[in-house]
């Protein structure tokens, strides 16, 4: 099991959004868990959907 864990905080839950995405779209990576607090789980919903 896989998870993405994306932390909050404004500008650092943003930052941490594009890396996930990075990781998604280009590393090719793959999660079975989106989790995260604050602005990251605003961002987690949005990851998952793709």
């Amino acid at each position: 099991m896989n998870a993405l864990v994306i932390s909050g905080g404004g500008s650092k839950g943003a930052y941490a959004g594009g890396v996930a995405e990075y990781l998604i779209c280009d590393c090719g990576r793959d999660y079975d868990v989106y989790v995260g607090t604050s602005t990251g789980g605003l961002l987690a919903p949005l990851l998952a959907a793709g």
